[in-house]
Order: structure tokens, then sequence, then C-alpha cells
């Protein structure tokens, strides 16, 4: 019987972790690609807290929506008081 469960579990085992450490291999040439490709045009690229976020700088209406739904849905708040949302080209 312990012979059977370690043929079953240590293969199991084995696969998970090499399977996770497959997923991290990917998510990092994922954004290694992401770096290469933006470094030239994205030259002030950081991550801002939600109350940092320059809202009335944004220079498009896709990208203050799409930030104002990512911080309305992960931290349950609104865009500041103020902020305008930009008008299209």
């Amino acid at each position: 019987m312990l012979l059977l469960a370690i043929a079953v579990v240590l293969p199991s085992v084995c696969l998970l972790w090499f399977m996770n450490q497959a997923v991290k291999n990917v998510q990092l040439a994922a954004r290694q690609k992401l770096i290469n490709a933006y470094s030239d045009e994205a030259l002030e690229v950081r991550r801002f807290p939600p109350h940092e976020v320059p809202w009335n700088d944004l220079a498009f209406t896709s990208t203050y929506d799409a930030l104002a739904d990512y911080v309305r849905q992960v931290h349950g708040l609104q865009p500041p008081d103020g902020s305008r949302r930009p008008m299209p080209f």
C-alpha cells in the first residue's frame, strides 16, 4: 500500500512542481518581451498606487476608462472628484 501511494503521489507532486516552474518561465519570457518591445517608447513607466494616478494627465479616454475600471474592481475606489475624462480625438 505504501509503495502504491509513493508511486502515485510522488509523480503527481513532481508534475505539479514542474508545471509551476514552466508557468514562471513563461511569465518571465512574456515580461521580458514587453520590456524589450516598449522600452524605447515608454521612457517613464512605473506603478502608481490608486491615489497617485495622474488622472488629469492621461491622454486617452480608453486609458482613463481602463484604469478607472481596474481601481473600482480591484481596490473598490473611484477616480477622485475633480478628475476629468480626456476628450476623444
